[in-house]
């Protein structure tokens, strides 16, 4: 026959100092005046136990930003009157994208336009102008979110057009695809 050990629960101080097995706390107990061993836990995306870890401050590190890989798209235009595209982004079928950052310049007067291709479908999401006294325009959308298509092309374009007389034209942007 083996010999078994013995449990030893630890121990907290009742109100007669004498040693006593902690109490269980459960979800929801007000902590007022309450002793004992208090666990908390979190589930992984695994569904693995993990313990919370605080930040310098004291506080559980929080982000509301999904996690992406950055893509980015540049180019520049001969200057033309007639639409023509600046910089073209190849998307991945039925993924999701977020957080445009962009910018576009020339020296004359242009209209550029967001467009996002879906096989044969064609979606504008803006136009940006620059003129004089403002040649180069940078937005920063941050609730920007699109979802590319299954089949066909897909892509986001950045296209541009001179108004009144020809020049370069330059456009780079960026965008999170979602993993």
């Amino acid at each position: 026959m083996a010999d078994k050990r013995e449990s030893f629960p630890s121990l907290e101080i009742d109100g007669t100092e004498v040693g006593a097995a902690l109490a269980a706390r459960q979800h929801g107990d007000a902590a007022l005046a309450k002793n004992g061993a208090i666990g908390f836990a979190f589930r992984d995306a695994s569904d693995n136990v993990v313990m919370p870890k605080l930040n310098s401050a004291g506080q559980l590190p929080v982000t509301s930003e999904a996690s992406g890989n950055g893509k980015t798209a540049n180019g520049k235009l001969v200057g033309t009157q007639t639409q023509a595209d600046v910089a073209v982004l190849t998307l991945t079928p039925d993924k999701r994208y977020e957080n445009l950052d962009l910018i576009v310049s020339c020296f004359r007067d242009s209209i550029f336009e967001l467009v996002q291709v879906d096989d044969a479908t064609e979606t504008s999401h803006g136009e940006f102008l620059v003129g004089p006294g403002c040649v180069s325009l940078h937005a920063k959308l941050q609730e920007f979110e699109i979802l590319a298509g299954s089949t066909g092309t897909q892509e986001l374009i950045i296209r541009g057009e001179n108004a009144n007389a020809t020049s370069d034209m330059r456009a780079i942007f960026t965008i999170k695809e979602l993993v």
